[in-house]
């Protein structure tokens, strides 16, 4: 079984007026929250990327937990993601993720800040 917890993250950041308040708008109301891709040229951006979704323990050759990865990457042209870095990294933790790394980057040719949050979890089969 595979356990997809993309639309519960999805919807907790959707969900917080300081991460929608600070991405940019899709014409002109919807957040620039999304998943694996982001609308070029609208800043400040949150992508969401699946990184990991993969079998964690066995109990009788049968997988009894999933251990899922996410990397969550906020774009944008001033390195302002200080300002909802925390509100992510609480959404994430009130999810049962932990942050593995988290780094910044710039795009020299694009003039682009980048902030990468990587995040796992284990969850059980059960649930």
């Amino acid at each position: 079984m595979i356990i997809d917890l993309t639309g519960q993250i999805m919807n907790g950041f959707v969900a917080d007026p300081t991460i929608t308040g600070w991405v940019g708008k899709i014409s002109g109301s919807i957040p620039n929250i999304s998943v694996n891709s982001t609308v070029s040229g609208i800043l400040p951006a949150v992508v969401l990327y699946e990184m990991k979704n993969k079998d964690g323990e066995f109990a009788d050759d049968s997988p009894v937990t999933s251990e899922i990865g996410y990397q969550i990457t906020l774009f944008s042209d001033n390195g302002t993601h200080n300002r909802v870095q925390n509100y992510i990294d609480d959404i994430m933790r009130s999810l049962d993720f932990s942050r593995t790394n988290a780094f910044s980057m710039f795009d020299e040719d694009l003039k682009v800040h980048q902030r990468v949050m990587l995040y796992n979890t284990t969850k059980s089969l059960d649930d």
